[in-house]
């Protein structure tokens, strides 16, 4: 697809959305009408009244407008952070307008969540960022949680958050002006290349760089399928025709650490994430890790992190949210988008 006018973008802002989330869209695009040296993308921040909108950092942004379902706007992007809940109301409305059209509806950060749990990314992967996952995915067993950054379609896309939404508007810039504007873009920004839309958010600390062995990056995978029931070590350097001794050896030249070590540290990571986005009781939470005793899992969790898993759920947990948004007024704006 190539944009013989500018592609419009409402940017509509929830309170407690990321700055970080709001810039990474915008700042691409702006990138890209610079390197193309004509207007490709064009936007406007929005509100349901068209005051400043209190972001996750406490600072009060300034918007373009308030919202109008009549605005004729190219796409419309739900611009929330962790904290998001379902659009509900008039937010309802907005979008359901802009799908209607037939228009882009987008969610970036938390905005991908809302989006799918009012029934806007129906059939879609949704991309949750990592920390919320375990919870999101608890919550709406119905819609496909995604470990991947971003997706994008015609009419829907979605970004986990973060650095994703930097890929999510390289993904939307080589779509509307072709990869050399992208791969610009990317020059600009010093971000190395466009990311893939399905690439996991977090590759591990425990991923083998490429120079490393084969037989190491297979029994990783394996050891990630295997967290909540534990195999031997044996049994791993079974797999890849190794003896225990020889797999160990194999782990210290290429890692600096036993093949033990990577799998008790994975363990522990996933445990770490579901004490800090789920409900679950800590006993539960030993066991979908792979720990038999609570007590010891208590101990090497405590070894590992320096406090406690009862410590680690409070302090680290982010807020929970309800997937519900209160209802509120959008009044009308232009239905034009500027530069």
């Amino acid at each position: 697809m190539r944009a013989s006018v500018p592609f419009t973008l409402g940017i509509l802002l929830v309170p407690g959305f990321s700055v970080l989330g709001l810039a990474a869209l915008i700042e691409p695009l702006r990138l890209a009408n610079h390197v193309a040296d004509r207007a490709l993308f064009a936007w406007r921040t929005l509100s349901p009244d068209g005051a400043p909108v209190v972001a996750s950092s406490g600072f009060a942004v300034g918007v373009d407008g308030t919202g109008d379902p009549d605005a004729a706007f190219d796409g419309l992007v739900l611009c929330a952070g962790g904290e998001v809940e379902a659009p509900d109301g008039p937010y309802t409305e907005l979008i359901a307008a802009s799908a209607r059209r037939g228009a882009l509806v987008a969610g970036i950060d938390g905005g991908a969540e809302g989006l799918a749990a009012a029934g806007h990314l129906a059939d879609r992967p949704v991309p949750v960022h990592w920390r919320r996952r375990e919870h999101f995915a608890l919550c709406r067993p119905d819609l496909a949680a995604s470990d991947g950054l971003f997706d994008l379609s015609d009419t829907r896309a979605s970004s986990a958050g973060g650095m994703a939404v930097v890929d999510l508007a390289l993904a939307l810039i080589q779509r509307q002006a072709g990869r050399d504007i992208a791969v610009s873009v990317c020059d600009e920004l010093l971000h190395q290349r466009p990311r893939a839309a399905g690439e996991p958010q977090r590759p591990g600390a425990a991923a083998p760089a490429p120079q490393h062995d084969p037989r190491i990056a297979h029994v990783i995978a394996v050891m990630r399928t295997a967290i909540g029931a534990p195999r031997p070590i044996h049994a791993f350097a079974a797999d890849v025709g190794l003896s225990s001794r020889q797999l160990e050896r194999l782990f210290l030249r290429d890692l600096g650490c036993s093949p033990g070590a990577v799998f008790l540290d994975m363990r522990l990571d996933r445990a770490r994430d579901l004490l800090a986005g789920t409900d679950q009781p800590i006993a539960s939470v030993a066991r979908d890790c792979g720990f038999v005793s609570q007590s010891h899992f208590s101990k090497v969790f405590r070894d590992r992190f320096g406090l406690s898993p009862g410590e680690a759920r409070q302090p680290v947990r982010p807020p929970r949210p309800s997937w519900r948004a209160p209802a509120v007024s959008i009044g009308t704006a232009a239905s034009t988008a500027d530069a």
